[in-house]
């Protein structure tokens, strides 16, 4: 039998035999042995038991022999396994977390100890949250477990962004974790598996990035983007009982420091301008830095009188500062123009622009001084800012600087047919090739007489440029605006029957609209219009309808085949019973005289809603769509 036993394990297998013989009785012990055919070398455990006589001579031993070697092999295996990974978690730089079904620790790593700041012999047998606490990095409220979630939900559960952990002492980190199920091989959980990672540089850069694509790099104040944005947000939460005002300021002898002193000294004077209006901000108020010498205020929750006085403390502030440098002591000033954000307010853009208008109106009228837009500069400012604007016209139907826009107006009335609507919409871009909206260019157009010959830009652009587009769409129909200045040209019909036929679209597909001003104004020359352009198959809309004194008597005399109701009494009449009874009255008399109603400015679902309910044909306006580019509706 020793033959068989391996070498090494003689010795031993022989005194625990001894032994057995001598003192316990009982042989038990684990040994190898080496088959002697093949050399194989198995496992082997020993029991037995020592017989002995009435002399207590032991006669022989009684037992069994069990191959294990498997049962080693395998128990070798796992403990290789389970010291593989062992090395690794606590070799990984991710903090690791074991707990079992009740969300109580049963492993922490090394870097979770730090992490948490909780050795793991200390940690073993608490509760997850008692050690991994998480809060919201800006509420400082707790956050979801994500263990107690996973385990409750039985699939992996992943923490959003924005969660700090206090450590033990106090100290916070941002992480990022996950947390997954552990299942036995019956499927039953069994507990659950934490990996974090300290995200606190990363989430740091982050912001860094955030706050630089949002703020101002020389003062620290929000750029143009982000005022744009916190405006955007202020005009679209306005309401009967809340207005804002708009203020756009331009330094005075400003580029005297910069020239004279140097760009560091415009850098710090600029710095200490951005200080003035921070003092000057009250807490829900926004100041931003444009660009160069410009600034913004955006006043929440302010009128135009209190806007004003705020405005003149700043300059009187900006008067006070006395900035030196190199020994040398500048003064500068500010113009400031102001615009009010109310209930009516224009798009953004054009607030932005009408507070540059008043702006310039403060400057032109000698600096350090504040315009109101809408009233507060004098006839002369007004007249000066319209010769450039006018100017401005001239160079931009030179350069080619019109652009096509389009709105779509849909019927409301699923039995109007499948064709699609649009109205023809007219932007110019400045020397920069920013976009303008008509308000900052047709009044000045209207007043210069220009205004016919942008209406003859039009329609030659979009019967030239767009008609070979339009023929291949001949579920579109399109609505072309002519001014006033057009309708008093009496060559305009055989220019525009000269360019449609030259497209080869037909007649029926094209609308014009005309205002109820120009109508009304020129009632002699509308009507011829109107009877040439249904004769040869166009139709013609009256548009801005409602704003005269005589509306009706004007439909009763002007016969058209569609009235756009003026969108003053649209915006108002969900609020507003006497608009709503306005609305009712064209749209019903509208119907009578055979003619289309379309509700323009149409804002919100709820007047969208309430038009539909009142039988109005179409409706147009930002809640159903914005202007957009014509070329992308190709």
């Amino acid at each position: 039998m020793l033959s068989f036993i391996h070498a090494d394990d003689v010795p031993k297998v022989l005194k625990a035999y001894e032994a057995a013989l001598n003192e316990t009785f009982v042989f038990s012990m684990d040994f190898r042995i080496r088959r002697q055919r093949s050399g194989e070398l198995r496992h082997i455990r020993s029991f037995a038991r020592v017989i002995r006589d009435e002399a207590g001579v032991a006669v022989r031993a009684v037992g069994m022999n069990f191959d294990i070697t498997d049962h080693k092999e395998l128990a070798e295996a796992l403990f290789e396994e389970k010291e593989r990974l062992r090395i690794t978690l606590h070799s990984i730089g991710d903090s690791v977390i074991t707990t079992d079904a009740e969300a109580r620790i049963t492993f922490m790593n090394p870097i979770a100890e730090e992490m948490t700041g909780w050795p793991a012999a200390e940690a073993a047998g608490r509760p997850l949250s008692e050690v991994f606490r998480i809060v919201d990095e800006i509420t400082g409220a707790p956050f979801t477990d994500p263990v107690a979630a996973c385990l409750a939900q039985m699939r992996p559960y992943h923490l959003d962004d924005g969660a700090v952990l206090i450590a033990r002492d106090g100290e916070r980190r941002n992480v990022r974790d996950s947390a997954a199920p552990v299942r036995a091989t019956s499927g039953d959980i069994i507990g659950a598996v934490l990996v974090f990672q300290d995200v606190t540089k990363a989430r740091s850069l982050q912001q860094a990035l955030e706050h630089s694509a949002t703020h101002d790099g020389l003062t620290g104040l929000p750029n143009r983007t982000a005022f744009e944005r916190n405006l955007q947000a202020a005009r679209e939460a306005i309401s009967r009982k809340r207005e804002h005002v708009l203020c756009f300021i331009d330094l005075d002898r400003f580029k005297i420091v910069n020239d004279d002193a140097g760009h560091a000294a415009g850098d710090a004077l600029l710095r200490d301008v951005a200080n003035l209006l921070r003092r000057a901000c009250r807490a829900d108020d926004v100041a931003a830095r444009l660009g160069g010498d410009e600034f913004a205020l955006l006043l929440h929750d302010c009128g135009v009188s209190d806007g004003e006085r705020l405005a003149q403390r700043f300059l009187k502030n900006l008067a006070d500062l006395r900035f030196t440098w190199n020994d040398r002591a500048y003064q500068i000033g500010a113009s400031i123009g102001l615009t009010l954000i109310a209930t009516d307010a224009p798009p953004t853009d054009e607030l932005m622009s009408q507070a540059d208008i008043a702006c310039y109106t403060a400057k032109f009228a000698g600096r350090n001084q504040i315009a109101v837009y809408g009233g507060a500069g004098s006839p002369a400012q007004r007249h000066h800012r319209e010769v450039q604007v006018a100017a401005g016209i001239r160079n931009a139907i030179e350069s080619d600087r019109f652009r096509l826009f389009a709105q779509e107006v849909i019927d409301l009335k699923p039995a109007s047919g499948t064709r699609r609507h649009f109205e023809i919409l007219l932007r110019m871009l400045d020397e920069r090739g920013a976009v303008m909206e008509p308000a900052s260019f047709i009044p000045a157009s209207e007043r210069y007489d220009l205004m016919g010959s942008i209406d003859r830009w039009v329609i030659r652009t979009t019967f030239r440029a767009y008609g070979a587009r339009l023929r291949q769409t001949p579920d579109m129909t399109i609505a072309l605006n002519l001014s006033a200045n057009s309708l008093n040209d009496p060559f305009l019909w055989p220019f525009l029957q000269e360019e449609l036929a030259a497209s080869g679209l037909p007649a029926g597909r094209i609308n014009f609209e005309i205002t109820e001003t120009a109508v009304i104004n020129n009632l002699a020359v509308a009507k011829q219009f109107l009877s040439r352009a249904r004769a040869a198959g166009c139709g013609v809309l009256l548009d801005d309808f409602g704003t005269g004194l005589s509306s009706f008597i004007y439909l009763r005399q002007f016969p058209v085949d569609g009235v756009k109701i003026d969108g003053s009494f649209i915006r108002q009449m969900t609020e507003n019973p006497i608009d709503r009874t306005i609305v009712e009255s064209i749209n019903a008399i509208g119907h009578r005289l055979g003619a289309v109603t379309v509700a323009e400015q149409v804002e919100d679902e709820a007047t969208l809603e309430l038009v539909r309910a009142m039988g109005v044909d179409r409706a147009q306006g930002y809640a159903i769509s914005r202007p957009t580019p014509f070329d992308t509706l190709f």
